[in-house]
């Protein structure tokens, strides 16, 4: 009878367990999927464009600058 309720709680340990696992994976399942989805974002010709034009002030060779004097 002891052995039975032994295994029981070691039973019921590991489905618990189990549970947490499941939730871990669905948690980092999720996150991978925002990764992707911003890694092809960030990847992307227009958004290397932006960035260059936002914190390089890089312009096109057709663009015309115009510079405001403060």
């Amino acid at each position: 009878m002891a052995l039975l309720v032994s295994q029981q709680s070691v039973l019921d340990r590991n489905i618990e367990r189990n549970k947490t696992l499941e939730d871990e994976i669905r948690v980092a399942e999720q996150k991978l999927e925002e990764l992707e989805a911003e890694k092809s974002i960030l990847g992307s010709d227009e958004y290397v464009e932006r960035k260059a034009r936002e914190d390089l002030g890089y312009v096109k060779s057709d663009e015309t600058v115009f510079v405001r004097e403060e």
